[in-house]
Order: C-alpha cells, then sequence, then structure tokens
C-alpha cells in the first residue's frame, strides 16, 4: 500500500513537472548524445563501444564518457546529428528555452568555424520550425586544452556575434577542473565581457579554494555547481546574488556521495539564493529535465507548489534577456 501510493505520487509529479515549461541553462552538447547513438557510431566505424563506461560512478568516469564521445562523433554530419537530436529531446520535455554549450572542434577536415557555423544555423532552424521553443547558443573554454586555444574561442565568440548575436548569448569556462588555472584566463574572459559575452563560469568541482575566491573575485554571470566551498565563500555568494547552475544528479555521481541527501542544494535554497536546476549531462545522469525535477523534490520533500517556482525562477537567469517577458508569459 505505502509502495502503492509512493509511486502514485511520483507518477502526478512527474506528470506536473513535465507539463510546465521549463529553462535549462546547463547542458553540455556532447554530453546528452544519446548512447543508442554513439553505440550506432562505434558500429558503422568497427570499433568496439565500451559498454563499460556505463553507468558513470564518479569525475572520472564522466571524462572517459566524454573520451567516447569525442573518439564516435568525429565528423561534423555526426555532430549535426547529435545537436538536432538533442534539441529534440529538450524540446519533447517541454523545455522552451534552452543554453546549450560546446567546445568548437575540427572535425574532418572541418576548421573550427565550419563547426560554429553548422551549430548556430541548425540552432536557428530548429528555432524556426518550433513554436515556443528557444535555444541559445554557449561557447566553451576547455581549461585542459592550451591557452591560445581559449583566446582563438574569445575571438571566433565575437566574430560570430556580430552574424548571430539573438543566438549566441555566451561563453563557458569548463572542463577538467584538476587541469589549468582561472587567473591566466581572466584577461580572455574581460575582453569577451567587454564584448557583451554573458559569461558562466564552472567552480569548485574539486576542493580548490583559492579559485574559488579567484573566480567570486572575478563575478561571473552565473556559475555551474559551485559544489566545494567555505562558510566565507557561502556568505560572498549569498551577498554577490550570482546564480548557481545546480546539477544534482550529476554532483551526485561525480562527488560520490551516498545520496542525493547529501547534496548542497539546501544550503542555498532555504535561503532563497538563485538556483537553477539543471541536467549537465543527460547521458550521465540517465534522465531528463523533469527527472531531476521530480528527484530533487522527492529527495529534499518539496510540495508541488515549491517544485513550480524552482521551475519558473531560472526566466530570470536567462541570457537572452529579451525573452524574459515572453517566457514568463508562458
Amino acid at each position: 500500500m505505502i509502495s502503492s501510493a509512493v509511486e502514485r505520487h511520483a507518477k502526478s509529479l512527474w506528470k506536473f513537472a513535465h507539463r510546465l515549461p521549463k529553462v535549462e541553462l546547463h547542458a553540455h552538447l556532447n554530453g546528452c548524445v544519446s548512447r543508442s547513438t554513439l553505440k550506432a557510431f562505434a558500429e558503422e566505424d568497427k570499433i568496439r563501444y565500451p559498454e563499460e563506461v556505463f553507468p558513470v560512478r564518479n569525475l572520472a568516469g564522466a571524462f572517459e564518457m566524454f573520451s567516447v564521445v569525442h573518439r564516435t562523433v568525429n565528423t561534423l554530419e555526426r555532430q549535426r546529428q547529435v545537436l538536432l537530436e538533442v534539441l529534440k529531446s529538450f524540446k519533447e520535455d517541454n523545455v522552451v528555452y534552452l543554453e546549450l554549450r560546446t567546445t568548437p572542434k575540427k572535425l574532418n577536415g572541418c576548421s573550427k568555424e565550419d563547426y560554429i557555423t553548422m551549430v548556430l544555423q541548425e540552432i536557428e532552424r530548429f528555432n524556426s520550425q518550433s513554436s515556443n521553443f528557444y535555444a541559445r547558443l554557449l561557447l566553451s573554454i576547455n581549461r585542459g586544452e592550451p591557452l591560445e586555444n581559449g583566446q582563438e574561442l574569445v575571438e571566433l565568440a565575437k566574430t560570430f556575434r556580430k552574424s548571430y548575436k539573438d543566438t549566441l548569448v555566451g561563453i563557458d569556462f569548463s572542463g577538467n577542473p584538476i587541469k589549468g588555472n582561472f587567473s591566466i584566463y581572466v584577461p580572455m574572459l574581460t575582453d569577451a565581457r567587454d564584448a557583451g559575452l554573458k559569461l558562466t563560469v564552472h567552480v569548485g568541482e574539486v576542493k580548490n579554494e583559492r579559485e574559488v575566491d579567484e573566480i567570486l573575485d572575478f563575478a561571473p554571470d552565473r556559475l555551474g555547481h559551485f559544489n566545494f566551498y567555505t562558510k566565507s565563500q557561502r556568505l560572498r555568494l549569498l551577498d554577490a546574488k550570482i546564480p548557481i547552475e545546480m546539477c544534482p544528479t550529476s554532483n551526485l555521481i561525480t562527488l560520490n556521495l551516498n545520496s542525493l541527501k547529501e547534496h548542497h542544494f539546501r544550503d542555498f535554497y532555504d535561503v532563497k539564493h538563485p538556483i537553477a536546476i539543471c541536467t549537465d549531462d543527460t547521458t550521465m545522469i540517465e534522465g531528463d529535465l523533469t527527472d531531476e525535477f521530480v528527484r530533487v523534490a522527492e529527495t529534499f520533500g518539496l510540495t508541488q507548489d515549491e517544485v513550480g517556482k524552482l521551475i519558473h525562477n531560472p526566466i530570470h537567469y536567462i541570457f537572452d534577456e529579451t525573452l524574459r517577458p515572453k517566457l514568463l508569459s508562458l
């Protein structure tokens, strides 16, 4: 009887969360490719598909997953297929505004410019053919790559923004958190900010107190994850009111938590700090944005009304501010 009641509540909550128009602010393009597509690509190339990588169990496993993606999504046409599948999956989940992030790559003779052009054109085409769906692009600086790659990316973002101002809205700073130093990227990120690009920075994915301070000093428009922090850093963030792109299930995996109850969600939710619940990588978390809201609600005992507000609030943190009135009216 109890189990049946729990299942009914979960189904009711899922239907409620699915029905509401949602905003996704932290999704990596190649972290959302379906496993069936990856397997099909591997079979086409006659290479072994490493089943043992899934399910992903920790941070190292997450980067193993991306290694599999990079080996198999190795042409511009495959990247196009993945992009369209990802856009379709978010739209089917009733996501009405999506900020998708990706690091431009040279694929099978195609340049980074070719890559960016394809992504922007396909996003704009998909948007034009969809009702109440607005995808936007963030270009990601990979901190694990040479510094000059980051500078090149900023210059590409500034150039492409001239032609795709409505679609290319910002820059993401991400990659393996044990590689690179945030401080050396500050000049190029400042240059991007001065050019009108919004900025989001992955922070606190591993313990690095000095870097968290440096990122708080820089004050990006949004922060990704913010998993590790001191009491004083938490207070600084609360005072600055910088929104957090919070990815609970992803963090459960990468931090090796025993359960979602150990997540830092309450540290910020209970004091009404700006939070956007996000998926990060749907391939890794084995779920969509609706599933993520249900997991958070069930773990932390949120009411349906609280879930509705949690879904609605991220509209205020989107990078395409011109769309905010329209999204608020949906």
